[in-house]
């Protein structure tokens, strides 16, 4: 697998200092003690406006514990936010954003997706913004653990189901569209441990032309727990809240893709593991490019493909999650490569800008790598 030079321009989390090497311990866009955010990870970004919002995954706001590095007691978390958001405004140089920007409740940092009975999280895997509306894709997680771990596979978590929801205020209040969820199949792993296995747990989101020209809202979909195949689905922008609008990939009959209604019957379009996972079209390269964690290769991978349903390249090593400082990194989640002005990114397309996330410290970074070195040998 060849590699790309990536390089990691800051922390977009965290306080000023934390006790790690010093390629994780870069400058901080803007520290976080005054909104009581200790850690947090992920960082999926949609536009909005002449900024660019960040939605955080799980986010500590427990000032007691400290700024230790690989610090994974849970007895100094919480309380815990199961999401955040930020606002990033331009520009993006060499170094860090010119401001961050924290959605705040009584001067803390809050949560925009809060929680349902049952839940012991709301994760948010995708999002985008059409018209005055924003919509993300998110996991209802049951529990951390050992619950849905199939034999000899640790570190998964156990989702309820996949769901959309809504956002009419860019991304400060969000409302679950009851209607558009996917939650089967349904399997046991255990006694009280059924959670779903379904291809859409978790999704990427992207905005582009469909099969038959019109925009629509593309879905990456993966199992949860980083440990499936990815598969793919569409739906017209006019209709995203309406569940029988999503058509899901289900092959190729004489050279053409097929199209169906029914989420179960989908074919993947990239073998398993893929993890979080990202997409962007990338003029430059004439291709889209999709970031993913390997859990087998340890590491944050990119392929590229002409068209979504594939073929998609070799993969190209992003960011090796073998070793220190990166030890346990996940994420990858894209801007893309945005045209200059209220935007983000390079005239010329070449860099592409990403978070990554580091669980030995629990905080998440901005990274770029050249747009050119995405390209394995042979790409077609």
């Amino acid at each position: 697998m060849s590699t790309a030079a990536s390089q990691v321009l800051c922390r977009l989390t965290g306080p000023a200092h934390i006790q790690a090497p010093a390629s994780l311990d870069t400058p901080v866009a803007r520290p976080t003690e005054d909104v009581h955010l200790d850690g947090a990870d992920l960082g999926v970004p949609f536009p909005w406006g002449e900024s660019w919002r960040l939605v955080f995954g799980d986010t500590d706001t427990n000032p007691e514990r400290g700024d230790l590095y690989h610090q994974q007691d849970p007895g100094v978390w919480g309380p815990v936010e199961p999401n955040a958001l930020a606002s990033v405004a331009p520009p993006l140089g060499p170094d860090c954003p010119a401001s961050v920007r924290w959605y705040v409740r009584d001067g803390r940092v809050a949560s925009v997706l809060p929680l349902e009975p049952g839940e012991v999280s709301v994760i948010i895997s995708g999002a985008v913004t059409v018209g005055d509306r924003v919509y993300v894709h998110a996991m209802s997680v049951g529990e951390w653990g050992d619950g849905c771990n199939p034999p000899g596979i640790h570190g998964t978590y156990c989702v309820r189901y996949g769901f959309i929801a809504r956002s009419r205020d860019g991304g400060e209040h969000f409302d679950r569209l009851p209607t558009v969820r996917w939650s089967l199949p349904q399997h046991t792993y255990a006694p009280g441990h059924t959670y779903t296995d379904a291809g859409f747990a978790e999704s990427a989101l992207a905005l582009g032309p469909g099969p038959e020209g019109a925009p629509v809202m593309w879905l990456l979909g993966a199992q949860a727990g980083r440990r499936g195949p990815l598969r793919l689905a569409w739906v017209p922008t006019t209709r995203i809240e309406d569940p029988t609008a999503y058509r899901y990939f289900s092959g190729i009959d004489n050279g053409m893709p097929r199209w169906g209604g029914d989420a179960e019957y989908t074919v993947p379009i990239l073998p398993a593991p893929v993890g979080e996972c990202s997409v962007a079209w990338v003029p430059v390269l004439g291709r889209w490019v999709l970031l993913h964690l390997d859990v087998r290769a340890r590491a944050i991978v990119a392929v590229t493909a002409r068209a979504l349903i594939g073929p998609w390249s070799a993969p190209v090593r992003v960011l090796d999650c073998r070793s220190l400082p990166w030890a346990g990194c996940y994420g990858g989640y894209t801007y893309g490569t945005q045209p200059p002005g209220p935007r983000f990114g390079s005239a010329d397309g070449a860099w592409l800008y990403f978070t990554v996330s580091s669980w030995a410290t629990y905080e998440t970074y901005l990274a770029r790598v050249p747009t050119r070195e995405l390209l394995a040998p042979g790409a077609r």
